[in-house]
This record gives structure tokens, C-alpha cells and sequence, in this order.
């Protein structure tokens, strides 16, 4: 009986023993998982506002600039608005997608609806606001795809027209404001600055042509600027891409019904265009020329 009780002793110590053996096989397998979900967690990025910039940058199908952008320092959506235009376009953006790029940049951090109202309080133009929202038109400068055939449709006047587009030409060259950052006879007001965009040179070119009855005939308003007879843009790999450099309108300010009397200006606003390296207007019989 001494032998069996001893046998069962040291069955039953051998059993524990094996128990404690298994015990601790297991809690090493159960660290060793933990160790290695914790590498794979640690291995997969978290959720950052990083992605909201890739998906932003997709929606213009402008994902080629995407890790250029990231270098640049933009890391969400909102940092697009701190980027100059120049250096969207070294970046190689094309004006027309910098543009649709602002727009919706402005939209989402909500800076600048508020400002239509009183740009079109400034020209008198309070009225047309709530059909000019109805067209799309969001901030001041989506004033600049307006056509002027489509504004004279919603009934903007002729003179009123031209002065909406001296406003936004001073506005998208740095003016900052409304009608009172240009004056009646088209000099600038206040406040411009010297920075230009291939928007603000638009502007300018539209302003123009709203003044003069010749460029009417000449430019269609339905047709993109760059495609305008005498104006020349800087390509897409130039420093001032998407500027006016050149305009060459010899013979075209003049036209058939003019008389000696008939009189033909330049407006100031042309010296907004710092990237013009040649301005040909021979032969046009001009009465006056801006004093600087």
C-alpha cells in the first residue's frame, strides 16, 4: 500500500508539473501574438487628414501633383489656399485647373462667399445676386467666366459691365476690394499690388475689350483669352505660365465708321500686365495714351 500511495504521489506531481509546463508554452505563444499584432499596427498608417487631400486632388484628377504638393508642405486641403499661383505653375498646374482648384478650396474653408455680396453692393449691382448665385457664381472671381453676352442677358448694363470687370481685375490683381479700388476712368485705386496671375491678366484683357467696340468684333467672348488674335500666353514650363507676355495689335483698334475725330485709347490698366514684353499697337491712329 506505501508503494501504490507513492506511485500515485509522484503520478499526480508529474501531472502538475506537465500543467505548468503547458501553462507556460502558452503564455509565450500569447506574447509573442501580442508582440507581433503590435509590429502590424504599427506598420499600417493611421487615418489622417492626409487622405482628404488625396481625395480633394482626385476630384481635379490632379493626382500626378500629389506627392509634389506633399513636399511641398500641403498636407490637407485647406493648405492649397497658401499656395501663389506661380507655384502652381511650376509645379506644372494648368491655369484653368488652378483656378476650378481655388474655387473649390475657398467653398470648403468659407472664406470669401460672404464677400460677393458686398463686391456687387460697391457696383451697384446688389440686385443681380441672388441670379448671378443661381449661375454658379460663388466668390467674386467666378465673376471672371461670366461672359458678358451672359451678364447683359440677366440685363447688367453695358457701362456697368465694364466697370464689374476694371473691379475685378483690380480685386484679382491684389486690390483686395470692389468698385472703390478703381476709379471711373479705369486707373486703379488704392491698395494694388504688384503680383500678378494669369486671372488678374484676363481680367484686364476683358476689361479692355468691354471699352473698346473694335476688340468686341475682333475677340469672342466665347473663346478662351489664349486663343484671342494678338495675345500671346507664356507656355506651361514658362516662369510667368499662363500670363500675357505679348499683344500685337497692329491695325485691329480701328475700324471702318472711325473718323478723324474718333477717339482710340489705351487704358492704364495694361500696365497691370508685368509679364507683357511687347505691346505692338502701330497704326491704329491712337488720340491718347495712359500718362505712365
Amino acid at each position: 500500500q506505501a508503494a501504490e500511495a507513492k506511485e500515485r504521489m509522484a503520478s499526480k506531481a508529474a501531472e502538475a508539473k506537465a500543467l505548468e509546463q503547458a501553462a507556460e508554452v502558452e503564455a509565450k505563444v500569447c506574447k509573442i501574438t501580442a508582440t507581433a499584432a503590435a509590429e502590424t499596427a504599427a506598420e499600417v498608417p493611421a487615418p489622417a487628414s492626409e487622405d482628404k487631400l488625396a481625395k480633394f486632388v482626385a476630384e481635379f484628377q490632379l493626382e500626378e501633383f500629389e506627392a509634389t504638393l506633399r513636399d511641398f508642405g500641403v498636407a490637407k486641403p485647406s493648405d492649397l489656399a497658401d499656395v501663389t499661383d506661380m507655384e502652381f505653375g511650376k509645379i506644372g498646374i494648368k491655369p484653368l485647373k488652378v483656378r476650378k482648384l481655388r474655387r473649390a478650396v475657398y467653398a470648403l474653408i468659407g472664406g470669401d462667399e460672404v464677400e460677393l455680396a458686398p463686391f456687387l453692393t460697391d457696383l451697384r449691382l446688389g440686385n443681380f445676386e441672388a441670379e448671378l448665385r443661381e449661375f454658379g457664381v460663388v466668390t467674386p472671381d467666378d465673376l471672371a467666366d461670366v461672359k458678358d453676352a451672359e451678364l447683359s442677358e440677366m440685363g447688367v448694363k453695358p457701362l456697368k459691365v465694364r466697370q464689374l470687370r476694371r473691379a475685378l481685375s483690380s480685386m484679382l490683381r491684389g486690390g483686395g476690394g470692389g468698385g472703390d479700388s478703381v476709379d471711373d476712368d479705369g486707373t486703379p485705386g488704392g491698395g494694388m499690388s504688384a503680383a500678378g496671375s494669369p486671372e488678374g491678366d484676363e481680367a484686364v484683357l476683358r476689361a479692355w475689350r468691354a471699352e473698346c467696340p473694335a476688340l468686341q468684333k475682333l475677340w469672342n467672348d466665347d473663346v478662351a483669352v489664349s486663343k484671342w488674335e494678338g495675345i500671346t500666353i507664356a507656355a506651361d514650363d514658362d516662369v510667368n505660365a499662363g500670363r500675357v507676355v505679348k499683344i500685337r495689335l497692329e491695325r485691329k483698334l480701328r475700324e471702318e465708321s472711325d473718323t478723324d475725330t474718333t477717339t482710340r485709347s489705351v487704358p492704364a490698366a495694361l500696365g497691370r500686365l508685368d509679364a507683357l514684353v511687347r505691346l505692338d499697337l502701330d497704326s491704329n491712329g491712337l488720340t491718347s495714351v495712359p500718362a505712365e
